[in-house]
């Protein structure tokens, strides 16, 4: 499995390149299902984790993908010098669920949303 950073996603990704990958994305046959929220603890050290899997309308299958986002919402982050928002994104492959990479979410996030807009 391939371990995609942060710096290596600034490196691979260009917006006009991923403006038209989610263009033709967005047109595919995906499956998304609602994204999970998860509460974790309760008053104001409660956090929150996302699940966020996607797969192609092919999968289980040769040359399909399953996906799936994991962000964690944890706002006292900041008191301890780091984000209060933190994901990863794992890619498999949907023929086999074989683990294909680990994705810093959150810089991806950066990336998609921007593109997407």
């Amino acid at each position: 499995m391939r371990v995609i950073t942060a710096d290596e996603i600034d490196g691979l990704l260009s917006f006009p390149d991923l403006i038209e990958a989610l263009r033709a994305a967005f047109a595919a046959d995906f499956v998304t299902p609602p994204r999970q929220h998860l509460e974790i603890g309760h008053g104001a050290d409660a956090a929150t984790g996302l699940i966020m899997p996607s797969w192609t309308g092919d999968a289980p299958g040769p040359g399909a993908f399953f996906g799936t986002k994991l962000v964690n919402v944890f706002p006292g982050n900041g008191a301890k010098g780091l984000p209060a928002v933190l994901g990863t994104y794992v890619l498999m492959s949907g023929e086999t669920g074989v683990p294909l990479a680990a994705i810093d979410g959150t810089r991806l996030t950066h990336w998609r949303t921007a593109a997407a807009s």
